[in-house]
């Protein structure tokens, strides 16, 4: 550990720290090495963490996360650069939620690193009002405005909230 030729390693970020409920989360570490590639090993390891009602993590709940659990990762490795979480790994909508951390050890000739990411499921924004002005109109001629209201709130604090609209077309 230390030495001026030992290992780096770092994991790509993903935005804001969070993954959508049913979506893959994909890590990706960047190993940086002069040793042969024949004498690296890695292995990635997860603790999850309760949160507080004010949002922080509660260091003294942390659970050692069973990677190799049925259901928890989309691709069964846990030796290699890539880690990919299996959709509702880190959760459902509703579930209670945790914050995990992801971290991945890397060791070879000249000795060893490691990196982390922080990660937890993205809560869903609550109800609230949106409204389309006016209210019917012709496809590539009207402009509608979009308004949103009255309540709705990302418990994540993500804003602005992104909204997405399509229009459907009879008979084609």
């Amino acid at each position: 550990n230390g030495a001026a030729n030992s290992p780096s390693v770092s994991i790509a970020p993903i935005p804001g720290g969070v993954v959508n409920a049913g979506s893959r989360a994909r890590l990706s570490a960047t190993v940086t090495s002069s040793a042969s590639s024949e004498t690296r090993t890695m292995a990635w390891t997860a603790k999850r963490y309760e949160l507080t009602a004010a949002g922080a993590i509660d260091i003294a709940s942390a659970v050692t996360v069973d990677l190799d659990a049925a259901g928890f990762l989309a691709i069964d490795s846990t030796t290699t650069s890539k880690l990919v979480l299996a959709p509702h790994a880190l959760g459902r909508d509703g579930d209670t939620l945790y914050s995990y951390a992801f971290a991945i050890d890397v060791s070879d000739a000249n000795g060893a690193a490691k990196a982390s990411i922080d990660l937890r499921r993205n809560v869903s924004p609550v109800a609230g009002m949106v409204a389309a002005l006016p209210v019917k109109g012709v496809a590539a001629q009207t402009t509608f405005a979009i308004a949103v209201g009255d309540g709705s709130l990302d418990p994540d604090g993500h804003l602005p909230l992104m909204i997405r609209f399509t229009a459907l077309v009879k008979g084609a």
